[in-house]
C-alpha cells in the first residue's frame, strides 16, 4: 500500500532520456546559430536607399538615399530616423562608400559641376575634402583605413574611359596612381586596417579577363593572385591585417590567403553565381550574394546562411556588402526589396549568437542530476 503523496520511482532511463532530449533541442541546426534582428533604415521621403559600409563597432552605417531631387550620401546610427544627409551645398549627387573604424571619417564621392569627385568628410556634410579637384575626370573613394588616414578608389581619366586604381593619404597632393604600366584597367576595392595593403583587380588587355591583384602602396608592388586556369577573378574585400582576401573567381565566391594557389571556393552546391563583398576583421566570416541573394558564410561553401531567410515578410532580393563582428554579435549592411515599393531599402542585419551547445548541455546535465539527487533524497526520507 502506497502512502498518499509518496514518490513513485521513475526509471533512471527517464532522466537520461530527458537529458538527451534537452541536448538535442538545444543543439543548433547549424554550426553557427544566431538570433536575428532586421532593421529597415529607409528614410522617410526617400525613393530608394542602400547601405554600403559599416563602422568596426557596428554603430555607424553609411550609404546613400535617393530623393526626388538627388542621390544623397547618408549616415545612420542604427535607426531610420537617425539618418543624416552628407550632401554638400551645390552638389548634384553624393554617396558614402566607406567609414573609418569609429565612423568619424566618411568617404565616397560628391558630384559637382558634372564631375564625380573623390571625397572624404570628418563630421559635418560641408566639412569635406575634394581629393580630385584638379583632375580632368571622375574619381571616387571605395575604401578607407581604420583611422581614416588612407583612402583607395578609382579614377577615370576624361575621354579615355579606362579606370585607374588610386591611393590617397587625406589630400589630393598625396595621390598615388596604382595602375601598372602598360595595363588597360585597374580598380582598388579594399584596403587593410593600417592602410599598407590594397586589393582589387587589373586587366592587361581589353580582351583579357580581370586578375585579382594586391598592392603595397605603389604600382610596382603589384601581386597577381589570379588562380591558374581561371578566366577572371577579383578581390573585393580584405581582412583587417590584409592576410585574407575575398571576392570572386569565375563567378564563384572566393577566399585567398596571399597567393594564387591558396584560393578556396565558397560557392554553395547548386549555385550558379556567388561573390563575397565583405569580411570580418579576422576574415572568418564573409557576406555577399548567392544567385544574387544576400548570403553569410562561415569560411566554407557548405556552411552558409541565406540572409533573405531572416527578413520580415514581403522583403526580397537582398544583397549584403559589409560585415563587422563585435563580441560575437554580427552587424551586416546591405539592402533589400521592400513591401509596396519598386526600389530597395537600406537594411541592417544584427545577429546575436545563441549559447554554445556545450554550455546548454551542461545546464541540462546539471538540472538532470539535481532532479535525480532530489528524487533519491525524497525516496530515502519516505521509505
Amino acid at each position: 500500500m502506497r502512502t498518499c503523496g509518496a514518490l513513485s520511482q521513475p526509471p533512471i532511463s527517464l532522466f537520461l532520456l530527458l537529458f538527451t532530449v534537452s541536448c538535442l533541442l538545444s543543439y543548433p541546426a547549424n554550426a553557427q546559430q544566431y538570433r536575428w534582428t532586421v532593421i529597415d533604415l529607409h528614410p522617410v521621403g526617400a525613393l530608394q536607399s542602400r547601405l554600403t559600409c559599416i563602422s568596426a563597432n557596428g554603430q555607424v552605417q553609411g550609404g546613400w538615399a535617393r530623393f526626388p531631387d538627388a542621390y544623397k550620401g547618408a549616415v545612420w546610427y542604427g535607426s531610420a530616423d537617425s539618418w543624416q544627409a552628407f550632401h554638400p551645398d551645390g552638389a548634384s549627387s553624393s554617396a558614402i562608400n566607406a567609414l573609418s573604424a569609429d565612423g568619424h571619417f566618411k568617404a565616397g564621392f560628391v558630384t559637382v559641376n558634372g564631375r564625380m569627385r573623390a571625397s572624404i568628410w570628418i563630421e559635418q556634410p560641408n566639412d569635406w575634402t575634394n581629393l580630385s579637384a584638379s583632375r580632368d575626370g571622375d574619381a571616387l573613394v571605395l575604401a578607407i583605413s581604420s583611422d581614416g588616414s588612407k583612402q583607395t578608389g578609382v579614377y577615370v581619366p576624361s575621354g579615355i574611359g579606362q579606370r585607374h586604381g588610386v591611393l590617397w593619404s587625406g589630400s589630393e597632393t598625396t595621390w598615388v596612381d596604382l595602375h601598372p604600366a602598360g595595363f588597360y584597367w585597374s580598380e582598388v576595392e579594399a584596403i587593410s586596417a593600417d592602410g599598407r595593403a590594397q586589393a582589387g583587380f587589373t586587366q592587361r588587355e581589353p580582351n583579357e579577363g580581370y586578375h585579382a591583384t594586391l598592392w603595397l602602396g605603389n604600382a610596382d608592388s603589384r601581386i597577381d593572385i589570379h588562380p591558374s586556369g581561371a578566366r577572371r577573378s577579383k578581390v573585393l574585400a580584405l581582412s583587417a591585417d590584409g592576410s585574407v582576401q575575398a571576392g570572386t573567381v569565375d563567378g564563384q565566391a572566393a577566399l585567398w590567403f596571399g597567393s594564387a594557389g591558396s584560393w578556396v571556393s565558397l560557392n554553395p552546391a547548386g549555385a550558379s553565381y556567388s561573390e563575397v563583398r565583405g569580411v570580418t576583421a579576422d576574415g572568418s566570416k564573409q557576406v555577399g550574394t548567392v544567385d544574387f541573394h544576400a548570403a553569410l558564410w562561415f569560411g566554407s561553401a557548405d556552411n552558409w546562411l541565406s540572409l533573405e531567410s531572416v527578413l520580415p515578410e514581403g522583403y526580397h532580393s537582398a544583397e549584403a556588402v559589409a560585415i563587422t563582428e563585435v563580441n560575437g554579435t554580427l552587424y551586416i549592411a546591405g539592402w533589400s526589396g521592400a513591401p509596396n515599393s519598386p526600389y530597395e531599402h537600406a537594411i541592417l542585419w544584427i545577429g546575436t549568437p545563441v549559447p554554445e551547445p556545450s554550455a546548454l548541455c551542461g545546464v541540462a546535465t546539471a538540472l538532470s542530476l539535481m532532479a535525480l539527487v532530489r528524487y533519491q533524497s525524497g525516496r530515502q526520507r519516505r521509505f
